[in-house]
């Protein structure tokens, strides 16, 4: 049986951000014998079944830069549990710490560990940090990410776009992992959990969802956008529209926002359904969303940016509809939340778009092209 390790440096699991349930799945979904080494608040191991055991190592930096002059010790130990597994495979997951990702293969080598290395990549790092911190940052993001990209024997990009990113900058074009989900927790959604679920959370009807991690900019600039410029013009025409909110507090106060912070994981799937419609308005940023493939496996229309979209393989008006700007984006909302013939059309052309993303399609494909390259 093969044995695999996947390596982060942040919480995969339990996870309760989108880029922990993509490398939970990976995880989850890889055959064989496997072990997930994280960072987290705690040291503790944890045998989740058979063959699936997670390694939290603690990591209780008060500070950014304790942080980083701590992640050398945390990543011997991290290096020595690796030592005693002896895996064919590891994975580094994520992109935000690939710098981190570098210090550790180092060591690897160094110890002679010789198994297949691969880099899964959610986003393009220095696109995003050149954006978004002091330029030294971006130029070191960027040697880190070529680093990796380079000695890794095998490296991924969630889209063809992130691909033709990579190639771009780095002259490597990796392979194609997309971001997927489990299907199976959507299907399983019973009428009763619904109901119990806007009990809970106090969900009227005509809801609008926007889901994604705060303090990821991003997310904070979609959220910005639908409060100051989507919902006072919305409300004109439905003053019984509320806005929702969910992935951490919003430094925003209205009688129209519903904002529960962090949900439980568990909970996603069923919150998800128990919204009217789901928005997406990214604009900026990399990789692709996960918020999008969750909301269409829940079987809700979406309105998205097209960034927001960007790398997906959905069409627009016939399984999404795209809106740039905010007046279309007010007139697409202000449809799906009155017209049910229009919400009907769009979910019944966007369930074939999300089967392709099933986590156990996905895993089974990647992995037969790793083992036999």
């Amino acid at each position: 049986m093969k044995k695999t390790v996947f390596i982060t440096f942040f919480p995969a699991y339990p996870h309760r951000s989108g880029a922990a349930s993509v490398s939970y799945n990976i995880f989850k979904y890889t055959v064989g014998e496997k072990w997930l080494i994280q960072l987290s608040g705690y040291d503790r191991i944890e045998k989740l079944n058979n063959d699936m055991t997670v390694i939290s190592v603690a990591d209780n930096s008060k500070t950014k830069f304790r942080k980083l002059i701590g992640i050398l010790k945390q990543i011997k130990k991290m290096s020595n549990l690796i030592q005693e597994i002896n895996p064919d495979s590891i994975y580094f997951e994520g992109a935000s710490w690939v710098l981190y990702f570098v210090l550790l293969y180092k060591e690897l080598r160094r110890k002679g560990i010789n198994a297949k290395y691969i880099y899964h990549s959610h986003n393009v790092e220095y696109i995003l940090r050149k954006q978004k911190y002091w330029p030294i940052v971006a130029i070191i993001t960027r040697w880190s990410e070529k680093y990796i990209l380079t000695h890794c024997d095998y490296s991924t990009a969630v889209s063809e776009i992130d691909a033709q990113q990579f190639l771009k900058l780095y002259d490597i074009k990796p392979a194609i992992l997309p971001n997927g989900i489990d299907l199976e927790k959507f299907d399983k959604v019973t009428d009763e959990q619904i109901k119990e679920i806007k009990e809970k959370y106090r969900l009227p009807y005509k809801t609008v969802l926007f889901m994604g991690l705060i303090g990821y900019k991003p997310n904070d600039e979609a959220v910005d956008y639908l409060i100051n410029k989507i919902f006072p013009e919305l409300l004109k025409n439905i003053p019984e529209a509320k806005l929702v909110v969910i992935g951490g507090k919003v430094n925003y106060m209205h009688p129209w926002l519903i904002n529960p912070g962090n949900i439980p994981p568990e909970d996603v799937p069923i919150f998800i359904k128990a919204c009217e419609v789901c928005v997406s308005p990214i604009f900026s940023g990399s990789g692709t969303r996960l918020k999008i493939l969750e909301y269409l496996a829940a079987s809700k229309p979406v309105i998205s940016t097209t960034k927001g979209a960007e790398g997906l393989d959905i069409v627009d008006k016939e399984q999404i509809v795209l809106a740039d700007n905010s007046d279309a984006f007010i007139n697409q909302l202000s449809k799906y939340l009155t017209d049910d013939q229009a919400v009907d059309k769009l979910i019944e052309k966007s369930k074939d778009a999300v089967k392709k993303y099933d986590w156990n399609q996905i895993m089974e494909k990647f992995q037969e092209g790793i083992y036999h390259s």
